[in-house]
């Protein structure tokens, strides 16, 4: 067990699929740097690039979590979970991170259904204006 003063510190972990899946693709749609709220948890926000995941707590002013060296090739499903890298920054993540991942999931819905709204289009016919 770690004790309080021993960050950052890292361990092997997990990201949930649909976590993983649905945050990858945002961010391949979006490209460069992506930055999302997380659905139920308002001080926090998660930013999403290249090389990793970073948690912020705004309200504390502080690096939470990072993820990185995602392995997502040794999965033989999508349903699976992906390998990682999670380094803890600050103790307030082991309140956050059983949540996280659903908050995250459902920003991220969120976010889906409001762009597919702004998508929207109606087929309006073309008449022939003399």
């Amino acid at each position: 067990m770690m004790s309080e003063n021993t960050y950052p510190s890292s361990c092997i972990s997990q990201v949930p699929a649909e976590c993983y899946n649905r945050l990858r693709l945002a961010h391949s749609r979006e490209g460069g740097c992506l930055q999302l709220g997380v659905a139920g948890l308002s001080d926090n926000v998660v930013i999403i690039n290249g090389s990793g995941w970073k948690c912020w707590n705004r309200r504390l002013g502080v690096l939470l979590m990072t993820w990185q060296n995602f392995h997502p090739g040794g999965r033989t499903s999508l349903d699976q979970p992906v390998p990682c890298t999670l380094i803890v920054h600050h103790s307030y993540s082991r309140t956050v991170i059983h949540r996280l991942y659903d908050g995250l999931v459902d920003g991220v819905k969120r976010t889906e259904r409001l762009v597919a709204t702004r998508l929207w289009a109606e087929v309006v016919p073309i008449t022939n204006h003399k």
